[in-house]
């Protein structure tokens, strides 16, 4: 699953848990991209993306 919100995202890993999956992994991406900046580039942040895999039983 992936999820935007920390809400979101904590909402994921109760639902898995509900049906007695256990969040194997939460991770958070951060994407950037390149803007002219005068002569040079920078990096402008968007916004992260949580990424949220289970697999299993609880009772494993």
């Amino acid at each position: 699953m992936t999820a935007i919100l920390l809400e979101t995202a904590l909402q994921a890993c109760e639902s898995l848990e509900a049906f007695t999956l256990k969040p194997a992994e939460i991770m958070q991406l951060q994407v950037s991209r390149s803007k002219k900046a005068g002569k040079g580039h920078m990096l402008c942040a968007n916004n992260p993306i949580f990424i949220i895999s289970a697999g299993g039983c609880a009772d494993e």
